[in-house]
């Protein structure tokens, strides 16, 4: 099943003529025009940044462009997602976003290149190991969609947890939901940011 509302929209670092991510005086305007497509968004867009075209990266350039975006994605009214792309040989981005939004404190999903049409999803920044288990369950492949009945039975834990922790992952953007009818009511059904 597709979330009616879902819109997913690519900024390419090859379109924005910015090679690296080291200089953050330099990325703030970069760093405005990711915050500008966040503002204009609708809710239920899925933001990509593709960072395959990078050649650089540092902590302090990855917390000016990606984790000022994360902290304004927060404060945002709109359900917006974002998550980050790059390639396998590109090792060293991952290792410099995470530690920048660790420091900060912010979890972000990043879908890594690992083939022609093969990508493993990583977790980037902090994230509590309870949370990671159920963010795992959520993108393991075989998962569609997941709702908290079907997860505390996967998981063998609670429920009532799996509802906190789904609604938890989803306030952190790191999964999307949408609101499904039921016989007595409503659930909300939780989908990876990406297939």
């Amino acid at each position: 099943m597709k979330i009616p509302y879902d819109i997913r929209r690519i900024t390419s670092f090859a379109e924005t003529s910015t090679p690296d991510l080291l200089d953050r005086a330099a990325l703030q305007n970069l760093r405005d025009r990711i915050i500008s497509e966040i503002e204009k968004s609708k809710s239920g867009t899925i933001l990509c940044l593709d960072l395959s075209d990078v050649r650089w990266i540092n902590s302090s350039g990855a917390d000016e462009v990606i984790g000022q975006a994360i902290r304004f994605l927060k404060e945002s009214p709109h359900e917006v997602s974002l998550y980050i792309e790059t390639e396998s040989n590109n090792y060293e981005h991952i290792f410099n976003i995470d530690r920048a939004l660790r420091d900060a404190e912010l979890p972000l999903m990043a879908r890594v290149k690992t083939g022609p049409d093969t990508f493993t999803v990583n977790t980037v920044g902090p994230l509590q190991p309870y949370l990671e288990q159920l963010l795992q369950y959520v993108y393991t492949p075989d998962n569609t969609s997941v709702t908290s009945a079907g997860a505390a039975a996967g998981l063998a834990i609670s429920k009532h947890m799996c509802s906190t922790y789904l609604a938890k992952l989803f306030d952190l953007r790191l999964i999307k939901r949408e609101k499904a009818t039921t016989k007595v009511g409503y659930e909300y059904v939780y989908y990876p940011l990406f297939s």
